[in-house]
């Protein structure tokens, strides 16, 4: 109503009443590939302006009514998953304020989420000594 952009992962929330999407600039959630398409229409019927919805391996899937636009995931050996989904959406949003178009935000997205895995954790460790002791 004050018209701020607001985006929020869906996918995070165990309470019915955080998981409502009116008024949602961008809702983002998570469903299997062969789900995706109606979990964005699900989204977008109830008043999210744009679904992106994230198939993990399967890659992702941008829709704002008129269109669809679907990303592969990018080939990783992960190394581990924590924090791909949050560096996905971090990506994806840079580009999308930025004003680029959703294929642009969806390969920003799984470029993101893919250097994530690559680590162990949510960011890069760096290792520090404490006493003699060195610890990741």
């Amino acid at each position: 109503a004050l018209g701020v952009s607001v985006s929020q992962d869906l996918s995070v929330n165990n309470r019915p009443e955080n998981l409502d999407p009116a008024g949602l600039s961008i809702a983002f959630a998570s469903a299997a590939a062969a789900a995706a398409e109606a979990v964005a229409a699900g989204l977008l019927d109830a008043g999210a302006e744009l679904a992106v919805v994230t198939m993990g391996a399967d890659g992702s899937l941008a829709r704002d009514g008129a269109r669809s636009v679907r990303m592969p995931a990018l080939p990783v050996d992960p190394v581990d998953t924590t924090g791909a989904g949050d560096s996905f959406i971090a990506g994806f949003l840079s580009v999308h304020a930025a004003g680029g178009d959703l294929a642009a935000a969806l390969a920003a997205g799984a470029s993101a989420a893919r250097l994530t895995c690559l680590h162990p954790g949510g960011f890069p460790q760096q290792a520090i000594d404490l006493a003699g002791v060195t610890i990741l």
